[in-house]
């Protein structure tokens, strides 16, 4: 198998070579080739088997309490939430969930849960928008968003 994909390469290589007369365009469809049968032997499942949510908020400097669970959502249980423990909240509100968004009443619910330290300092919040679950140029927006919960003593 490896000798074959080697000679499909490399073929490929000398005919874009010759046909295109630039270096460039046969290195970046080795590339591609390489990245896409990668992807195709599921090779690239370990770099995003825990979605892009879980890097942002990293960057913004925060620690998921859910990292140890292999999913991209997790849909959190009031004993998940009583044993993890977390030190902030963060509800996200995207599509049309955001427009039947009541913030009191939302933050009203966690009130029951007054042994979470989240609770009890009051750090939950609402973020809406389609930025923390489309990924795209507005991803840093989102970051910017986590960072000044996170770290709001921050001068920012």
């Amino acid at each position: 198998m490896p000798l074959i994909m080697a000679f499909v390469l490399a073929l490929s290589f000398v005919l874009l070579l010759v046909a295109f007369r630039s270096i460039v365009i046969p290195i970046k469809a080795i590339l591609l080739n390489l990245l896409s049968t990668g992807a195709a032997f599921g090779l690239m499942v370990l770099v995003f088997q825990q979605g892009f949510l879980a890097d942002v908020l990293d960057v913004a400097g925060g620690e998921n309490v859910f990292g140890d669970v292999k999913k991209q959502a997790v849909q959190a249980t009031t004993e998940m939430i009583l044993t993890r423990r977390p030190e902030v909240i963060i509800e996200l509100r995207y599509g049309d969930r955001a427009r039947a968004f009541d913030p009191a009443r939302d933050l009203r619910a966690w009130s029951t849960l007054g042994s979470v330290p989240a609770v009890r300092t009051k750090r939950i919040h609402v973020l809406v928008g389609d930025q923390f679950v489309v990924p795209g140029p507005r991803i840093v927006q989102a970051a910017r968003q986590l960072g000044h919960i996170l770290h709001a003593e921050a001068r920012w």
